[in-house]
């Protein structure tokens, strides 16, 4: 009878899963101190500082349209990020 081979499923699976013992030789402690950047940061082109044009209030750019266009883009990227809540992490 021909030996069963693996499907390429569990062949992956196999090769990439976790192994216990190296896991637990690993381990640490978390440390809330060292968190990672909440945001995504792309390293390509130029950075601007859009939190000040989100946190005015619109009749502050009332004379100013490149103000008032950073401040619709601001609040356009801020409402589609996905964020759902807030929560605040006491350590």
């Amino acid at each position: 009878m021909p030996e069963l081979h693996q499907s390429i499923a569990q062949h992956y699976h196999e090769r990439t899963k976790y192994n216990p013992e190296t896991l637990a030789s690993k381990s640490q402690q978390l440390d809330w101190a060292k968190q990672p950047v909440p945001f995504k940061e792309y390293k390509i082109g130029s950075t601007f500082d859009l939190k000040p044009y989100i946190q005015e209030k619109p009749e502050a750019y009332a004379n100013n349209p490149d103000a008032q266009w950073w401040q619709r883009l601001s609040r356009l990227l801020f409402r589609s990020y996905g964020i759902d809540g807030k929560n605040a992490f006491y350590g």
